[in-house]
C-alpha cells in the first residue's frame, strides 16, 4: 500500500509541476485522459487502447491477488498448533512482499503505459494532420463558399477508420491538397476509394463524394476521366438520397462544357434549390446568354460575380460572339494557386492582358513602354509560372509565357527573353499580340531583317496591325521597297485599317506618292470621315483643289492622330502658323509619334518657335522617347544657352548609346567643361587617346585642344594635337597649331630648348662644317645621338664614320612648328597670309600702305566720328566699340578712360516714371557686363546696401570665366594704365596680371550678390546674334523684357527700348534709390569722362579754380555734361555766381558766359527767357547778369 500511496504521490508532482510550465503537456496529459476514458466508455477506440486497458485491469488483479493469496497460502501450509492459521496470516512480512509486488507491478506498468503512450503519440499526430487537412481544405473551398461538410466528414472517418492503410495515406494527401499535386492526389483518392468500396457498409455519400474530387483533380490533367467521375459521384448521389453541391457543381461543368445549355439549367435549378447563393448555378446564364453584359449586370449580389465569370471564362463560352469589359474589374489578390481559386488566376490574367493590350503604344525606347499595365502583367505572369511550376496543373493559358517574356524584355532588355520568345512561335493563341511583341524586341535589338522576315512569316491576310509594325520597321531603316509592298499588300487583302494605325499609311502617300500611287485610292479605311479626310490628302498630293471648306468643318472631329496630315495642308495652304495651332491642339508632348515629330519640323522652320521646341524635346526625353537625331537637336540647343546641367542629362545619354563615337565623347566633355567638372574632364584623357583621329573633324580637334588648355593640360593638349596633325595632315589644324605657339605658355613647351637628347627630338648639329636639322628616328643612324648634350661631340657611321658636333636640341613640337612655318612661306595656307614689303606702294603712299599693311581702311577716322556721334545720340550701342578678342578688358578701358565718354540720360528723366506701382523697389534688377563692373566697384568704394540680388545670364558669366582663363594662360590682354590706377581690386594676387584680379573679383562678387540666369528665349533669335559681348548684352535685355528693370551704361537701350522693358543707368538706379554716396559716383564717373550725370556747383567751381591755376582738372568735361543734363541749370548758375564772385576778369566773364550758353542751349527758349528774368530779380553782380543777357543773346540770337 505504501508503494500506491508513493506511486499516487509522484504521478500527483510530475502532473502539477509539467503542467505550471507546458500548455502544451496539459493539453496533451488532458487529451490522453479523455482519449482513455472515451475507449472505455464509448469503446470505439483502436484495438492498441483495449490490449492496454486489459493489461492494466490484469496487473492490478494480479499484483491484488498476490498481494492476499501469498500469505494466504502459507497460512494453510504452515499452520501447526503452536502457530495457527490466523497468527501466520497476520504475522506475514507485508512490507518485504508489497515490495516485491508492487516492484513487480509498477515495472509491468511502466512498461506498458510507455508503449501506448509512444503509440498515442503516432497516433494523436495523425489526427492533428487530419485537423490540417480539414484546415487547408476548408480555405481551398473558401472562395466558392462551398460546403466542406463532406470533405470533413471524409476526413474525419479516414481518421478513425480501421485501415492503417488509409491512415498512412492520409499525410500524403494532405501534401497533396496543399502543393495542387493533382495527379498524385488523384492517385491517393483511388487508393482511398478502394480501400472504402471493400467495406461492406458502404457510404454512398461519401464515395460520391470522392469521385467528385477524383474528377476535380482529373479536370486539370484528364479531362475524359473527369467527366466519367463526375457522372458516377451523380449516380451515388441518387443511391444516397442526399443532393450534395459539390456533385452538382460537377454535373453543371460538364454540362456547360459540353454545351449541353439545357442539362445544365436543370442542373444549376437543381444546386440552387438546395445552395441559392452557389456560384454555379449563375455559370450557365452566363455561359449561354445571347447578352453576355446584360446576363452578368444580372447576377444576383450575392453571388460573387468574379467566380462566376473567372469559371466561365475557363469553360468557354458557348456563343461566339461575346464581349466583356474586362478593363473594369478589378484584381483579386491570391498567394497561392488552389484547386478552387484557379479560375481567379485565369481572370486575373485576362483582366491584366486586356489592359495591357488596350493600352499599349508602340514606342522607339522600349524602356517607356513598361508601363504600369505592363508590370502587372509581368508581375502576375511571374508568379503565376512560378507557382504553377511547383503544381501538377497544366497552363490553361500558354499565352502567358510570352506575355511574361514580351513585358520581361520592356523591363529590362535582357536577350534571355527572346530565346523564349522563338521557342514559343507557333504555340500561342493570341497569336497577332505575339507577333507584334516579338518584332517590337527584334526591332529593338536592331534586328531589322529577322523582324521584318517574323512578321511576313505571319501568313495570308495579315491583319493591319502587323502591315502597320511592317511600315514602322521600313521607316526606321528607310526601306522604301518594304514601304510600297505593305501598301499593296493592305490593298491586295482589302485590310480594314482603323484610325490608330493609319497615320503610317498616310507617311507613305506622303513620301512616297509617286510609287504607291497605283494602290493608295484602293486603301480600306474603316472610319468614313477619316476616309473623306485621306482623300483630301490625295488631292492634295496630286496638286489639286482641296476641299478646304470640309477639312476646317470637320477639324475638330478628325482623328487627332490623323490631323499632323491636316496640318501639312494648313501650312501649305493657309501658313505655318496656323499648321502649328493645329498640331498643338493633339501632340501629346511626352510620345514621340508623326504628331510629335511634324511639330518638331514645323517649329524648326521658323526661329521664333525655337524655344517652344526645346520644351518639347525636353518633355519627349523626360517621356523616355529617345532618337539620336532629336537628342543631338536639344543638346545643340543646350549649348547655345549654356544650358549645361540638361545638356549633361543629353551627353550622358547619348555616350551611353554611342561609346565609341568621337564627336559624342567631345560634347560630352564641352557639357563637362561647362559645368567645370575638371577632374571628370582629365579621366578622359585615356580614353581620347584611343581614338583614331585620321578623319576626325577639325573643329572637334579645337574643342578638345582648347578645352584642356582651359583646365591647364598643356602639355596633354600639345600632345593631343601633334598626333592630330601627323595622322591627319590637315592644314587647318597646322594653323591652329603654328597660332597656339605665339601663345607664351605654349611657346614654353613648343621652343624652349632640351638639355639631353631624346627619341623623337629635332637636333642641330654640325657635320664638316655644314649645319643640318635632323629628327632623331629609331632605328636611324641618328639615334647613337640620343642621351648625348649640346657642344658634345658623336662619332656617327654614315659611308664613313663622321663626327658631328650637337648644336641645338629640340623637341618634335618644334619640328612641327618649323614644318608649319616653312608650309606658310609657301603660301599653303588659307587663313595665314605672308606679305612682304613688295606687296604695297609704299613709294607712292606709305600712309596707304601702312593702313593696308595692318588692315585700316582709309577712312576710318570718318567712321569712327559717325559712330562717335551716333552713339551719343542714342543710336548706336556701346557694344559697337568693345573688340571682340578681349570684351572685358575693353570695356574697362571705354567705363574708366577720360579718351571715351559714356553717356547717360539726366537722373530726372526717370522721375515722374518710376512712382507708384512703379516704385523703384518694386522691381528686380537685371545687370549686363557694364552695370556688373561698376556695381563692384561701387560696392568696394562705398558699401552697397541692397537686400535682393541681382540677375545676370549665364553667358555672362561664362564670359569672365572664359576671360579669366584666358587672361591665364594666354597673352594678357590689354588694360590702360589709367584704368589700373581708378579701379580697386579686393584680395590682390601680385602673382597675376590686374585684370585677372579684376576677373576674379567679379566672378566672387556675382556668387554673393547675383543670381544665375539661364535665357531661352536666346533660342527665338536664332543665329542673328554673331558678335559675343552683343549676345551676352543680348541675354540680358531677354531677362528684362519678363517685366524687370535693366541697368546698363548702354545709352540705346534706356532711348530705344525703354517702351518694350523700363532700362537705366547706374547713376540713375542710385539717385531713384536714394544712396547718399549717389553724387560722389556721379562725380566719379564724370572724371573717368562718362557724361550725363548730375554735379554740384562746388566742383564746377574747382575744377576751374584748378585750370585758372594750371593745376589738373576736369572742367572741359564740366561744360561736356552741362550741354547734356540741363536739369542741373541751377548747380551751374550758381557755380557761374561763384566764379564771378572770385574771378571777376574779362577771361573769367567769358568762361562762365560760354558755359551759360552750352546750358542755354539745351534748354527749350521760353524756359530760358523765364529763368534769366528770374534771376534779374535777385540781387546779383551786375557782371552775373552781363553773363546770363550776353549768353541768351548768343543762344537765341534772334527772339520771336
Amino acid at each position: 500500500m505504501v508503494f500506491i500511496i508513493l506511486i499516487i504521490i509522484a504521478c500527483c508532482a510530475i502532473y502539477f509541476s509539467h503542467f505550471s510550465k507546458n500548455s502544451e503537456g496539459e493539453k496533451y496529459w488532458r487529451t490522453l485522459f479523455r482519449h482513455i476514458t472515451d475507449t472505455i466508455l464509448k469503446y470505439h477506440t483502436g484495438t492498441p487502447t483495449k490490449v492496454v486497458l486489459y493489461a492494466l485491469y490484469g496487473i492490478i488483479a494480479l499484483s491484488g491477488a498476490a498481494t492476499f493469496s501469498i500469505p494466504l497460502m502459507k497460512a494453510i501450509v504452515e499452520r501447526n498448533e503452536e502457530t495457527g492459521f490466523w497468527k501466520i496470516f497476520i504475522e506475514c512480512q507485508w512490507e518485504s512482499l508489497n515490495l516485491w509486488i508492487g516492484g513487480i507491478a509498477i515495472l509491468a506498468i511502466v512498461v506498458i503505459v510507455g508503449a501506448y503512450l509512444y503509440t498515442y503519440k503516432y497516433y494523436s499526430t495523425q489526427d492533428k494532420d487530419i485537423d490540417e487537412i480539414k484546415q487547408n481544405t476548408k480555405k481551398t473551398l473558401e472562395l466558392s463558399k462551398s460546403s466542406d461538410s463532406k470533405l470533413n466528414e471524409i476526413l474525419s472517418i479516414l481518421g478513425k477508420h480501421p485501415s492503417n492503410d488509409i491512415k498512412q495515406l492520409l499525410p500524403r494527401f494532405k501534401d497533396d491538397i496543399h502543393a495542387l499535386k493533382v495527379k498524385t492526389a488523384y492517385a491517393h483518392l483511388q487508393d482511398i476509394n478502394s480501400l472504402l468500396e471493400q467495406n461492406s457498409e458502404q457510404d454512398k455519400s461519401l464515395l460520391a463524394t470522392i469521385q467528385y474530387y477524383m474528377g476535380m483533380c482529373a479536370r486539370y490533367f484528364k479531362s475524359d476521366a473527369c467527366k466519367q467521375h463526375f457522372e458516377l459521384a451523380y449516380s451515388l448521389m441518387l443511391e444516397s438520397n442526399v443532393k450534395i453541391p459539390e456533385v452538382l457543381e460537377g454535373m453543371v461543368y460538364i454540362s456547360c462544357k459540353a454545351k449541353q445549355e439545357e442539362q445544365a439549367h436543370t442542373y444549376a435549378n437543381e444546386l440552387k434549390s438546395i445552395c441559392p447563393t452557389n456560384i454555379w448555378t449563375a455559370v450557365p446564364d452566363l455561359i449561354f446568354a445571347s447578352d453576355i453584359d446584360g446576363a452578368y449586370n444580372s447576377i444576383p449580389v450575392d453571388i460573387n460575380k468574379s467566380l462566376v465569370l473567372a469559371n466561365s471564362m475557363l469553360i468557354g463560352w458557348g456563343k461566339d460572339q461575346i464581349f466583356i469589359d474586362l478593363s473594369t474589374h478589378d484584381y483579386i489578390e491570391l498567394d497561392n494557386i488552389t484547386i478552387v481559386n484557379f479560375p481567379l488566376w485565369i481572370l486575373n490574367l485576362n483582366v491584366a492582358m486586356n489592359k495591357f493590350m488596350q493600352s499599349m503604344h508602340i514606342r522607339n525606347n522600349v524602356t517607356s513602354m513598361y508601363t504600369t499595365e505592363a508590370q502587372k502583367v509581368y508581375e502576375l505572369t511571374d508568379k503565376y509560372i512560378s507557382l504553377l511550376a511547383k503544381t501538377e496543373i497544366q497552363n490553361l493559358i500558354p499565352d502567358t509565357i510570352f506575355l511574361h517574356a514580351f513585358t520581361g524584355y520592356l523591363k529590362n532588355q535582357k536577350t534571355e527573353w527572346l530565346e523564349i520568345m522563338h521557342q514559343e512561335k507557333g504555340k500561342v493563341q493570341l497569336k497577332e499580340f505575339y507577333y507584334l511583341g516579338y518584332a517590337i524586341m527584334l526591332r529593338d535589338k536592331s534586328q531589322y531583317p529577322e523582324a521584318t522576315q517574323l512578321l511576313k512569316d505571319y501568313g495570308k491576310n495579315a491583319p493591319s496591325s502587323i502591315l502597320n509594325m511592317r511600315l514602322l520597321i521600313a521607316f526606321q531603316i528607310g526601306n522604301t521597297v518594304e514601304m510600297v509592298d505593305v501598301i499593296r499588300e493592305a490593298t491586295e487583302n482589302q485590310s480594314d485599317i482603323p484610325d490608330h494605325l493609319l497615320p503610317n499609311f498616310f507617311a507613305v502617300v506622303k513620301n512616297l506618292y509617286a510609287e504607291v500611287k497605283l494602290y493608295a485610292s484602293s486603301l480600306v479605311i474603316q472610319n468614313p470621315l477619316s476616309k473623306g479626310l485621306y482623300d483630301q490628302f490625295l488631292l492634295f498630293e496630286e496638286k489639286q483643289d482641296v476641299d478646304m471648306s470640309f477639312l476646317q468643318k470637320n477639324e475638330e472631329h478628325f482623328n487627332p492622330v490623323l490631323l499632323p496630315y491636316l496640318a501639312i495642308i494648313y501650312k501649305e495652304r493657309l501658313g505655318l502658323d496656323k499648321g502649328i495651332e493645329l498640331l498643338n491642339k493633339c501632340v501629346d508632348n511626352h510620345v514621340l509619334d508623326f504628331r510629335a515629330y511634324t511639330l518638331i519640323n514645323f517649329y524648326r522652320e521658323d526661329s521664333k518657335y525655337a524655344k517652344d521646341l526645346y520644351h518639347l524635346l525636353r518633355d519627349l526625353r523626360n517621356a523616355g522617347e529617345i532618337d539620336d537625331n532629336l537628342l543631338w537637336l536639344e543638346l545643340q540647343m543646350a549649348e547655345k544657352i549654356q544650358d549645361y546641367s540638361i545638356g549633361l542629362e543629353i551627353s550622358t545619354q547619348l555616350i551611353a548609346r554611342h561609346p565609341d563615337d568621337f564627336q559624342t565623347l567631345v560634347y560630352h566633355i564641352k557639357v563637362l567643361r561647362g559645368l567645370e567638372c575638371v577632374e571628370e574632364i582629365k579621366s578622359y584623357k585615356q580614353r581620347i587617346n584611343e581614338f583614331n583621329l585620321q578623319k576626325v573633324s577639325p573643329y572637334l580637334v579645337h574643342v578638345i585642344v582648347n578645352i584642356f588648355i582651359s583646365i591647364n593640360e598643356i602639355l596633354f593638349a600639345i600632345e593631343f594635337l601633334y598626333n592630330s596633325i601627323k595622322q591627319s595632315s590637315n592644314q587647318e589644324l597646322k594653323d591652329f597649331f603654328y597660332t597656339l605657339s605665339l601663345n607664351s605658355s605654349i611657346s614654353e613647351i613648343v621652343s624652349n630648348p632640351k638639355e639631353k637628347i631624346e627619341e623623337g627630338d629635332y637636333v642641330e648639329i654640325k657635320k664638316e662644317e655644314f649645319i643640318e636639322n635632323v629628327e632623331i628616328t629609331s632605328g636611324s643612324v641618328y639615334s647613337d645621338l640620343v642621351g648625348h648634350r649640346v657642344n658634345e661631340e658623336v662619332e656617327l657611321q654614315f659611308s664613313k664614320p663622321t663626327v658631328v658636333s650637337v648644336e641645338s636640341i629640340h623637341n618634335k613640337y618644334y619640328k612641327l612648328m618649323e614644318d608649319v612655318r616653312n608650309d606658310i612661306m609657301q603660301q599653303k595656307s588659307r587663313n595665314i597670309k605672308v606679305f612682304s614689303i613688295n606687296d604695297y606702294n609704299f613709294e607712292e603712299d606709305p600712309i596707304g600702305a601702312i593702313q593696308q599693311m595692318i588692315g585700316t581702311p582709309p577712312d576710318r577716322e570718318k567712321r569712327q566720328e559717325a559712330s562717335l556721334l551716333n552713339y551719343k545720340k542714342g543710336e548706336l550701342s556701346l557694344s559697337s566699340f568693345i573688340h571682340d578678342y578681349d570684351e572685358v578688358a575693353s570695356l574697362y578701358n571705354l567705363i574708366f578712360d577720360k579718351n571715351f565718354s559714356i553717356y547717360t540720360l539726366p537722373n530726372e528723366s526717370f522721375k515722374k516714371v518710376f512712382v507708384g506701382e512703379n516704385n523703384i523697389n518694386n522691381f528686380e534688377c537685371v545687370l549686363d557686363l557694364s552695370s556688373l563692373i561698376l556695381l563692384q566697384q561701387i560696392n568696394l568704394r562705398f558699401g552697397l546696401a541692397y537686400d535682393k540680388k541681382f540677375i545676370i545670364p549665364v553667358s555672362l558669366q561664362s564670359l569672365l570665366k572664359d576671360s579669366t582663363i584666358k587672361e591665364e594662360t594666354s597673352t594678357p590682354s590689354f588694360i590702360h594704365q589709367s584704368v589700373i590706377d581708378v579701379v580697386k581690386i579686393h584680395n590682390e594676387d601680385s602673382t597675376k596680371t590686374p585684370l585677372w584680379n579684376l576677373f576674379v573679383n567679379l566672378l566672387s562678387w556675382i556668387d554673393i550678390h547675383c543670381e544665375v540666369q539661364i535665357v531661352e528665349d536666346r533660342l527665338n533669335a536664332g543665329n542673328t546674334i554673331q558678335n559675343p559681348i552683343l549676345s551676352v548684352q543680348s541675354d540680358s535685355i531677354f531677362i528684362a523684357s519678363h517685366g524687370k528693370l535693366l541697368i546698363t551704361e548702354d545709352k540705346v537701350w534706356q532711348t530705344k527700348m525703354f517702351n518694350a522693358f523700363p532700362s537705366m543707368s547706374v547713376t540713375n538706379w542710385l539717385y531713384l534709390y536714394g544712396y547718399d554716396f549717389a553724387d560722389q559716383y556721379a562725380t566719379l564717373m564724370l572724371e573717368c569722362g562718362n557724361l550725363g550725370g548730375p554735379i554740384k556747383s562746388e566742383y564746377i567751381y574747382e575744377q576751374y579754380d584748378a585750370l585758372v591755376n594750371n593745376q589738373a582738372n576736369s572742367y572741359s568735361l564740366c561744360i561736356a555734361n552741362i550741354e547734356l543734363n540741363p536739369f542741373i541749370y541751377p548747380e551751374v548758375l550758381k557755380a557761374g555766381d561763384k566764379i564771378l564772385l572770385k574771378y571777376n576778369t574779362p577771361e573769367s566773364i567769358s568762361a562762365v558766359t560760354n558755359m551759360f550758353v552750352v546750358l542755354f542751349k539745351s534748354m527749350p527758349q521760353d524756359t530760358v527767357l523765364l529763368l534769366c528774368y528770374k534771376e534779374t530779380l535777385i540781387p546779383h553782380a551786375s557782371a552775373y547778369v552781363s553773363c546770363l543777357q550776353e549768353a541768351f543773346k548768343i543762344a537765341y540770337p534772334i527772339i520771336t
